[in-house]
């Protein structure tokens, strides 16, 4: 189950540790993971963030806990064609087209390049991330573009280390309704994205790291 789900707290609890009283009421969720989702800011205790699961009970408090998606299951392997441009022992090159999700998630279950690898490579692993074994990076779902994929344990925390630490660059394309009255500038614009539904995100111009770009 996923979504919000509130408790009026009774004066018999009055004492009781949060995370303890919690979990005796959510059949089916983990102590340890009541208190991952405290740490989330998750759940929430008169409107307010608890953040600590560990806080007592006095009784009368009403409890609002904001259950995540569930986690898409392990992908199956689909036979959905791919462009790879180059492909040995350690590492698949990939020409993603438009259009189509790199890994599945809440909105998006199948039909995505990690379908489309393991019907190609069985044997491709992800470590703990079984949702998106071999995805070094990601490429949004309209983009297009090169997608690296690992093909093996070793090689995944390689490129990713890589990809993370700054050692590569990239470079996207921009298209302009106006004409530009320049020949040349500057965009220096903060970006960051925000979540807007469980299946999809959006962008806020007044927060972020600013990327630079030119032309």
């Amino acid at each position: 189950m996923s979504g919000p789900v509130t408790f009026d707290v009774p004066s018999e609890a009055a004492q009781h540790r949060l995370d303890r009283w919690l979990v005796a009421q959510l059949p089916g969720v983990s102590r340890s993971q009541l208190q991952k989702w405290i740490r989330e800011g998750r759940v929430l205790v008169d409107g307010k963030p608890a953040h600590k699961g560990g806080i007592r009970l006095e009784g009368g408090e009403r409890v609002t806990v904001l259950r995540p998606p569930p986690e898409p299951a392990t992908p199956r392997p689909e036979p959905i064609p791919l462009d790879v441009l180059y492909e040995d022992e350690h590492v698949v090159v990939l020409n993603k087209p438009a259009g189509l999700v790199v890994h599945p998630a809440p909105g998006h279950p199948s039909g995505t390049v990690v379908n489309a690898l393991l019907a190609r490579y069985p044997s491709l692993t992800g470590g703990e991330e079984q949702v998106r074994p071999g995805i070094v990076h990601r490429l949004d779902k309209e983009t297009s573009g090169v997608l690296v994929v690992a093909r093996n344990k070793e090689a995944l925390e390689f490129y990713r280390a890589s990809f993370g630490g700054g050692k590569r660059a990239r470079s996207t394309w921009r298209w302009s309704t106006a004409i530009p009255t320049a020949h040349g500038g500057l965009s220096a614009l903060p970006l960051a994205e925000i979540p807007v539904t469980a299946s999809g995100s959006g962008w806020c111009p007044t927060a972020g790291r600013p990327p630079r770009s030119s032309r």
